[in-house]
């Protein structure tokens, strides 16, 4: 059982479920937090330092401290040895430390065996429930009797609308924009992925590869920035997760009102209904086709095609 005064946590869960980025939070904000190096029999990658990244160990020595069980966890990974060295953890604590320990569910299983005292932390992607249950930041509207909207209150300037609210031009401008094969993929577009691998190779910019379903799931569960390539990777990777739970969650069209209810359109504008009043003064149903067109426009950067700072790209945008 965890000890409540015990300065060791084990960060826990699958694969893409955020435990990375976790860990890189943790470590910028607290002085007295120390992150556990692994050991490994692999030999050292351009970069890495001893002690800092791994522990590199030679096999021999590394099947030694098996038998003298001086890890706390072990795994094989294409053929060469992983391990949480116990003594090192053991000396951090010691010193006054806090301990974070970054491992897969099967180590961390081990941890708990051989510690029993340390904090287990079982990290998950988002469940069906929060899915089903997405929580965005809604606008408080103030409204008279006649029904006159007399004015908002809001962290985010935001009003939801239905998949019934929206013109059919605006369904059509957002998806011959943002994922022409909507109605064809269950989540993720393999024929976009291709492209963008095809124009990485050869050097050719030919559009990006996310869905509007991927797009939502950042929407819904934000990245965090200032990341590095591997953490960017595992990120994607679990967007393309949460992509296919919510295809199975929502209809196609509750998909595209999701989407359209968490975009920014810029001016403070979050979400088509808020954005068709800031910029036309209008109801998302009376758009008109040039309106909806712009709006769209506007998604892929909402201040340099914003048609009141930047009105010749915006109309350039619009008529692409």
């Amino acid at each position: 059982m965890a000890d409540p005064k015990c300065r060791a946590f084990v960060l826990t869960g699958p694969s893409g479920a955020g435990k990375s980025t976790i860990v890189a939070k943790l470590m910028a904000r607290h002085d007295d937090l120390r992150f556990s190096v692994s050991a490994t029999t692999r030999p050292p990658r351009v970069g890495e330092i001893e002690g800092k990244d791994y522990f590199f160990l030679s096999v021999e020595t590394f099947q030694t401290w098996l038998k003298e069980d001086r890890f706390l966890e072990h795994a094989t990974v294409h053929g060469n040895y992983y391990g949480t060295p116990r003594e090192a953890v053991e000396r951090q604590l010691k010193e006054g430390y806090y301990v974070l320990l970054d491992i897969d569910v099967q180590g961390a299983r081990s941890v708990h065996e051989k510690m029993p005292e340390a904090h287990l932390i079982f990290i998950m992607p988002p469940s069906f429930e929060e899915l089903e249950n997405p929580k965005t930041n809604l606008a408080i509207e103030i409204i008279s009797e006649d029904g006159y909207v007399l004015g908002t209150h809001y962290v985010e300037n935001r009003s939801n609308v239905h998949y019934a609210d929206l013109p059919q031009h605006l369904v059509n401008a957002l998806i011959a924009t943002e994922d022409a094969r909507f109605y064809e993929h269950s989540g993720i577009d393999i024929k976009a992925l291709f492209r963008v691998a095809s124009g990485l190779v050869f050097g050719s910019n030919k559009g990006g590869g996310s869905t509007i379903t991927q797009q939502l799931a950042k929407n819904l569960f934000p990245r965090e920035s200032d990341r590095n390539i591997f953490e960017i990777s595992f990120a994607k990777f679990k967007e393309w997760v949460v992509a296919v739970k919510l295809e199975r969650a929502y209809s196609k069209e509750e998909i595209i009102a999701m989407y359209l209810n968490t975009v920014d359109f810029g001016n403070l504008s979050h979400g088509i209904q808020t954005a068709a009043k800031t910029y036309y003064n209008v109801r998302p149903s009376e758009l008109t086709v040039d309106e909806c067109a712009m709006l769209i426009g506007m998604l892929k950067a909402p201040t340099k095609y914003n048609p009141r700072r930047n009105p010749e790209n915006a109309l350039n945008r619009r008529n692409t």
